[in-house]
C-alpha cells in the first residue's frame, strides 16, 4: 500500500467513525428529548388526576350539604377549595406521584394567575420556581373565582431524566472509546508495519552494499595475486593477502552478525551459562579495537572500579555484545575517538558503562535505537555503514541474561550505554 493510498484508508476511516459517534450522540439526545416528553405528560397526567379528586371531594360535599337540607331552595353550592388544608393536598399529589417516581421530591401550590397571590403553598421559597413551573393545571371548576391554578415544581427532574438513560449512555460512551482505541491500535498497528518495511528495505540495501565492497576487493586482491608479476614480489604478496585476510574478516563479522539475529527470531538464542569475570569480558570485547583506535589517534579509558567482577554469563555473546558498543562508540565519533569503559557494583550486580563524546542521539530516537532494522541518521557522517542489527543483538543478551541497558545520550556531546547483569549464584567463585 502506498503512502497516498494509506493515507486516504486513515482518512475515510476517521470520517466514518466520526459520522458513527455523532449519530450515536444524536441517538443519546433523541433519548433524552422522548424521556422529558414522556415524564412531562406523566406529570400532567398526575395534576389532572389530582384535580379529579378534589373535584370528587367537592361533589360528595355538596351532596351531603344537600341530604342535609330540608328544602332545595335552602341548598346553596359550597366552594370545597378554601377548606382542603395543605396536608390534604400534599397527600393526594404524593399518592399520584409515587406512580411515577416513588422517590420525586415536590413542592406545589395554588395561586391565582396572572395574579401570582398564592392561596396555598408548600414552601415558601419556592414560590418563585412554583410560579415558573411548567408543571401546572386549571382549577377554577373548585372555585367561583377564576383563573386558579394548582402547580407543582419538581427541583430533581433533570437528574431523574437523566437516570433514566444514563445506563445506556455509558454502555454507549464504552463502546465509542473502545472503538476510538480499536481504530487508533490499528492505525499504530499499520503505521509499525509500514515502518518495519521501511527499515527492512534499508536493511537489504545495506547488507547489499556492506557485502558488495568486500567482494569487490576481494575479487581485485584475488585478480592482482594471478598476475604473474606480482607472484615474484614477496611484499605485494603479502599487501593483497592481507587484504584478502582482512575483508573476509569483515564478511565473516557481517554473516555473523545477522546469523545472530535469525537466530533469536527463531527461538534458537543459546546461552552457554557459567561464572565470569566482568572485566575479562571487557578487555576481550574491546581488544580488535585497539589497533584501530590507535591509527585514529584516540584514546581508549579504562575505570575499573567494581570490586565484585562476577556474573553468570555467556561469554561469547558477552564479548560481541561489548564489541558492538565499542564499535558505535568509534563508528559515530568524529575526528579522534575518545572512549570511556567503567564498572562498578550495585547491591543486586555488576554494571558497567561505554561513554563516547560522538555525535549523540536525539531524545526522539533513544526510544528506538534498540529494534530491529533502526539506525539514526548520521547527518555528516557518510561511513557510518551497518544494518541496524546491533542493538538490538545488545538488548536481546542482555535480556537474555536478566539484565537490563539504558542510555544517556546528548546530541553534539555523546552518549553513554549503561549495562547491568546480576551477581554470580555462588560470588565467592574465581574467575573462570
Amino acid at each position: 500500500m502506498d503512502k497516498k493510498s494509506f493515507s486516504l484508508y486513515i482518512v475515510v476511516s476517521a470520517v466514518v467513525l466520526t459520522g458513527i459517534m455523532l449519530i450515536q450522540l444524536y441517538g443519546i439526545r433523541n433519548a433524552m428529548r422522548f424521556q422529558k416528553e414522556q415524564f412531562n405528560g406523566d406529570v400532567r397526567i398526575a395534576l389532572n388526576n389530582v384535580v379529579n379528586r378534589l373535584l370528587e371531594i367537592q361533589v360528595d360535599t355538596n351532596v351531603r350539604l344537600m341530604q342535609s337540607c330540608s328544602h332545595a331552595y335552602e341548598y346553596e353550592r359550597m366552594d370545597v377549595l378554601p377548606l382542603i388544608a395543605l396536608p390534604v393536598f400534599d397527600s393526594i399529589i404524593s399518592k399520584e406521584f409515587k406512580i411515577i417516581r416513588p422517590d420525586m421530591l415536590f413542592d406545589f401550590g395554588v395561586y391565582a394567575h396572572p395574579d401570582g397571590k398564592f392561596f396555598r403553598i408548600s414552601n415558601l421559597s419556592r414560590s418563585g420556581e412554583i410560579l415558573n413551573s411548567a408543571h401546572f393545571v386549571p382549577i377554577s371548576c373548585l372555585y367561583q373565582s377564576e383563573g386558579y391554578r394548582l402547580a407543582v415544581y419538581i427541583p430533581d427532574q433533570r437528574s431523574l431524566i437523566l437516570r433514566s438513560v444514563i445506563w445506556w449512555a455509558i454502555l454507549l460512551f464504552f463502546l465509542i472509546l473502545l472503538l476510538i482505541l480499536s481504530f487508533y491500535r490499528i492505525v499504530r498497528m499499520f503505521l509499525n508495519q509500514k515502518k518495519l518495511s521501511d527499515m527492512k528495505t534499508d536493511f537489504v540495501n545495506n547488507m547489499t552494499h556492506e557485502f558488495k565492497t568486500p567482494i569487490a576487493s576481494l575479487s581485485l586482491a584475488a585478480d592482482m595475486l594471478l598476475k604473474p608479476e606480482i607472484s615474484n614480489q614477496p611484499c605485494q604478496v603479502q599487501r593483497y593477502a592481507k587484504i584478502i585476510s582482512e575483508e573476509n574478516n569483515r564478511l565473516k563479522n557481517r554473516v555473523e552478525q545477522v546469523l545472530h539475529i535469525t537466530m533469536v527470531e527463531r527461538g534458537e538464542f543459546q546461552m552457554k551459562m557459567k561464572p565470569l569475570d566482568i572485566h575479562k569480558i571487557l578487555d576481550e570485547g574491546m581488544r580488535p579495537y585497539r589497533l584501530l583506535i590507535r591509527q585514529q589517534k584516540g584514546k581508549l579509558l579504562k575505570n575499573y572500579q567494581a570490586g565484585n567482577p562476577m556474573i553468570m554469563g555467556d561469554a561469547d555473546h558477552l564479548e560481541n555484545l561489548v564489541s558492538n558498543l565499542v564499535d558505535n562508540a568509534i563508528k559515530y565519533s568524529i575526528g579522534m575517538p575518545e572512549i570511556t569503559i567503567e564498572t562498578g557494583n550495585s547491591e543486586a550486580g555488576v554494571y558497567f558503562a561505554i561513554e563516547d563524546k560522538g555525535i549523540g542521539i536525539s531524545s526522539e530516537h533513544q526510544q528506538d535505537i534498540f529494534r530491529r532494522f533502526f539506525r539514526v541518521s548520521t547527518g555528516d557522517i557518510h561511513d557510518a555503514k551497518g544494518f541496524g542489527l546491533g542493538l538490538y543483538y545488545v538488548k536481546t543478551v542482555v535480556q537474555a541474561h536478566d539484565g537490563s541497558i539504558t542510555v544517556k545520550s546528548q546530541p553534539g556531546k555523546g552518549s553513554r550505554f549503561e549495562v547491568f547483569l546480576p551477581f554470580a549464584e555462588d560470588n565467592r567463585v574465581q574467575p573462570a
